[in-house]
């Protein structure tokens, strides 16, 4: 397991710098009321919680709340010391996650790509 930021790792996932994005897009009139457009591009796939929220985490053994009844005083105040918030480090221990799935994601993912194009030939009437 990997708790931020051990071994010098900073990060999630490693920066790559080789990914190539391209777009291209051409427009053409052969005629004064017509135009033929087309385009094309490589797009990289949106990461989301769906890719890595799973393996973002706090440890499993941690708990606490804070909580007003009274419903006219503010639980936080920004400019407070914040003495009352419960803080809870990660879990780190060996045995935190013991009769746990734990999931992985590798730290050289592969870019996902989205190839897209698209072709259009519109015709100005009047």
């Amino acid at each position: 397991m990997w708790f931020a930021p051990n071994n010098g790792r900073k990060a999630l996932m490693a920066t790559d710098y080789k990914v190539f994005l391209p777009r291209v897009g051409v427009a053409w009139s052969p005629r004064s009321k017509w135009a033929v457009r087309g385009g094309f591009g490589i797009y990289a796939y949106g990461w989301s919680l769906d890719t890595y929220g799973s393996g973002i985490g706090f440890g499993s053994q941690n708990s606490g709340s804070i909580s007003n009844t009274d419903n006219l005083n503010p639980v936080v105040l920004l400019s407070g010391s914040g003495a009352n918030l419960p803080y809870l480090s990660a879990a780190r221990g060996a045995g935190d996650y013991n009769g746990q799935g734990v999931s992985y994601q590798p730290y050289h993912t592969p870019v996902a790509r989205i190839y897209q194009w698209s072709l259009s030939v519109p015709a100005r009437i009047g």
